[in-house]
């Protein structure tokens, strides 16, 4: 399982966590996320708002959807950008679309 941040959601309605992903783990970076999820249609969207409140850049950053309850992730998955990277104080919204039976 990917090291990061978990972000629970309301199981009832909203089954997903949100886990980030950064790959360079010399700078450890700080990384706060917040995220809306809604339904569209037949679809789930999760938008996040992530932003880097430490000092240092946050390189290569990836965003997964896990299963509220099992932790497992959520395939497939279409994001609005995949590895991103944020300087200090830079905050970027990402979205994600999936079905979910």
């Amino acid at each position: 399982m990917p090291t990061g941040a978990y972000f629970g959601t309301k199981k009832a309605c909203q089954p997903v966590n949100i886990i980030y992903n950064y790959h360079d783990r010399k700078i450890n970076p700080k990384l706060s996320a917040t995220k809306k999820v809604y339904k569209e249609g037949d679809e789930w969207v999760v938008e996040v708002e992530l932003s880097n409140t430490g000092k240092n850049i946050a390189f290569s950053i990836e965003l997964l959807l896990a299963d509220n309850q099992t932790e497992n992730p959520i395939l497939p998955v279409f994001w609005s950008d995949n590895y991103l990277s944020l300087v200090n104080d830079d905050t970027k919204t990402i979205t994600a679309r999936c079905n979910l039976a």
